[in-house]
């Protein structure tokens, strides 16, 4: 059996409010009991004073003696019988019983009269108190009721006369306080029934937010991310929804990222890949140019001075382009490990400085340079920024249009803009991945895909746009790089 929470609910108060009423009865019990004897006592003291009363002054106007309760039993028993509606025995000194009234209405009585003996022959208790001294009363349930015995001594001027014994009829108070103890069960029973149907409505109404939210956890758990309901209550439950919302809603985007993230990791393994097999095949090339060249120029036979040339200038060219490629994915591997040591850079004469470099090549295609700006300062490693620009302007010059010029412009970012001729869509969109550009036998399709990496590794970015026959290369570092212009 499953301990649901409405089931141990239901459970705990049965028997926490069982123990309370069960307690609740033995004490009311108890108090009704100290009750009846307490008035009990009262009527049995207020019984002996007016008896008693009655006794002293039946003495003095018959002048009795001693002896007046074996003289006058039976007219002093019948008195007391009538005046108080109880049975009445008289005893004298001796203990000796000598006449008993019994009232005829009293049917409990006369259906439990007594065969009266002796005092040497009777169990009674009230009755051996009364002979020795005391007053006392005692109480004997019957089959249908309640009967009170009450006895007490009877002294006139220090003598003793005997004793005095009352019988009493207590089943109605008896009764009232049973039908009290009765009342007070079916209205307990009643109450718990009462408490017991709201208590259910209201754990139902507990446990029903709590049933959807384990619902709509096993839904998590089996990666069903539907919205789940808002529990609308004012208590924690409906404060519980919300978080359990917000949780769901996180776990979502986290499994998103997860997502995007595994994709764009097997999208970086599946270029990795197509990057490796570009790279092992230009590699092939010059080698397999180099090595074929080697065997014939090794040949015993081999006698031709002009193909000798040839072959060592092919040979040599291959040799460099070779050298090259390996320089450039050497600066690869440099860039994805992540930015070297940096120093401050004022960017406008550092441009400067590289223009020179390149004003020959530049003036071989019938272009030249135009710098424009302000000084600027950039914290960035020098060996890295050099290599940036380097490979952004040699890309300008091999594929822009001859005879124009090629505007920098040097502050907060970077831009380098040339004429070029239109670029294809396709080739926009795969400008910055290797192997793509290849509109000249000295292009091996890097130099792009180098810079956006070295750009990258220093937090920046890069971007290419090309307006009619203009094309602009953007660069902007993150203010993280402390780039500032100075005053």
């Amino acid at each position: 059996m499953k301990w649901t929470i409405s089931r141990k609910f239901f459970i705990g108060f049965s028997l926490i409010f069982l123990a309370a009423a069960l307690f609740a009865y033995s004490v009311i019990e108890k108090m009704l009991e100290e009750h009846v004897h307490e008035r009990i006592t009262t009527e049995m003291q207020t019984l002996q004073n007016t008896s008693r009363q009655y006794l002293l002054q039946f003495a003095e106007l018959q002048g009795a003696d001693l002896g007046m309760f074996n003289e006058y039993s039976r007219p002093i028993a019948n008195e007391l019988s009538r005046i108080n509606s109880m049975a009445v025995s008289i005893y004298n000194a001796d203990g000796t019983f000598l006449y008993e009234a019994m009232p005829l209405q009293e049917s409990l009585l006369i259906d439990h009269q007594e065969f009266h003996v002796d005092l040497s022959e009777t169990e009674h208790a009230e009755l051996l108190q009364a002979f020795d001294d005391k007053a006392a009363y005692t109480l004997t349930p019957v089959n249908d009721g309640t009967i009170l015995y009450f006895a007490y001594p009877f002294y006139v001027n220090g003598d003793f006369y005997g004793v005095v014994r009352f019988t009493s009829d207590y089943t109605a108070i008896y009764a009232q306080n049973k039908a009290l103890l009765e009342r007070l069960t079916l209205i307990t029973g009643i109450i718990f029934s009462a408490i017991l149907a709201f208590l259910m409505i209201f754990t139902n109404q507990l446990i029903k937010p709590l049933h959807t939210l384990t619902a709509a956890a096993k839904r998590i758990a089996q990666r069903d991310f539907q919205t789940i309901p808002t529990v609308r209550t004012s208590d924690e439950l409906n404060e519980l929804s919300i978080q359990f919302q917000h949780m769901q809603q996180n776990i979502t985007h986290y499994i998103q990222e997860l997502e995007i993230e595994k994709q764009r990791v097997l999208t970086a393994e599946e270029k990795r890949t197509v990057f490796f097999q570009h790279v092992t095949h230009e590699l092939k090339t010059p080698l397999t140019t180099i090595s074929g060249y080697a065997q014939i120029i090794g040949a015993e036979s081999f006698d031709d001075q002009a193909f000798l040339q040839k072959a060592a200038g092919r040979i040599h060219l291959e040799s460099q382009r070779l050298n090259e490629m390996v320089s450039r994915l050497l600066s690869l591997s440099t860039a994805e490990t992540g930015p070297r040591s940096t120093e401050e850079i004022d960017l406008y004469s550092f441009t400067q400085h590289i223009l020179e470099d390149l004003e020959l090549k530049a003036g071989k295609y019938g272009m030249t340079f135009k710098l424009s700006g302000e000084p600027t300062i950039l914290s960035a490693n020098r060996d890295e920024m050099k290599q940036i620009m380097m490979n952004v302007l040699d890309n300008a010059i091999k594929h822009g249009t001859p005879g124009h010029a090629i505007d920098i412009h040097v502050s907060h970012e970077i831009t380098v803009s040339n004429h070029a001729p239109r670029l294809t869509a396709e080739i926009k969109s795969q400008l910055f991945e290797p192997f793509v550009l290849r509109s000249s036998k000295d292009s091996h399709g890097l130099g792009l895909f180098i810079t956006k990496q070295l750009v990258e590794s220093n937090r920046g970015t890069i971007t290419m746009e090309q307006q009619d026959q203009t094309v602009q290369v953007k660069m902007t570092f993150p203010a993280g790089n402390k780039l500032e212009t100075s005053a």
